[in-house]
């Protein structure tokens, strides 16, 4: 419990770092006036998060 600023100060500083790299990165990669690109990205996401909420699912049944 003691450690917890230094954690959330390393957890903003990375976010403030690395924000700008990702959206240099996005601009490249899609087209920021097409929302087409935000529909993928955002069915990409959900895929991925369901994707580890079954995998995790699938280590907690080996587990018990």
């Amino acid at each position: 419990m003691t450690y917890i600023g230094r954690v959330f100060s390393i957890v903003f500083t990375a976010a403030i770092i690395f924000v700008p790299l990702g959206s240099f990165f996005f601009q490249f990669v899609m087209d920021v006036k097409d929302s087409v690109d935000y529909l993928w990205l955002g069915g990409l996401l959900t895929f991925v998060a369901g994707l580890a909420s079954v995998i995790y699912s699938l280590n907690q049944r080996r587990a018990e």
